[in-house]
């Protein structure tokens, strides 16, 4: 799985951007065979948020989600996204529980 809402953004992963490698990552699966990816749609890093709060979201965390799909699409790659993690982090269902207190 990937933090698919962080890495587009990365300005600098080992000397390439976040969506070089991304880019990179996705042409290797389709090399490989692989025709199915799991991406979380949400974040495990507070400074790359998708949704900010209930009806919130974070424009560049959506775009990052669109780039993801976009570059799926062109290697024969579906996606499945995971909206939501049962983990203590920005991202998990407890935020999504102290969202609705």
């Amino acid at each position: 799985s990937w933090d698919v809402t962080r890495t587009p953004r990365i300005r600098s992963y080992y000397r390439q951007d976040g969506q070089e490698k991304l880019t990179q990552q996705l042409q290797r699966a389709a090399q490989s065979g692989m025709n199915v990816v799991r991406a979380w749609a949400h974040t495990v890093d507070p400074s790359y948020p998708v949704m900010w709060a209930p009806g919130e979201y974070d424009e560049e965390g959506l775009k990052a989600l669109d780039f993801l799909l976009s570059e799926a699409s062109k290697y024969g790659i579906r996606v499945i996204l995971s909206f939501v993690d049962n983990w203590k982090y920005p991202g998990g269902v407890d935020q999504m529980i102290d969202w609705s207190e």
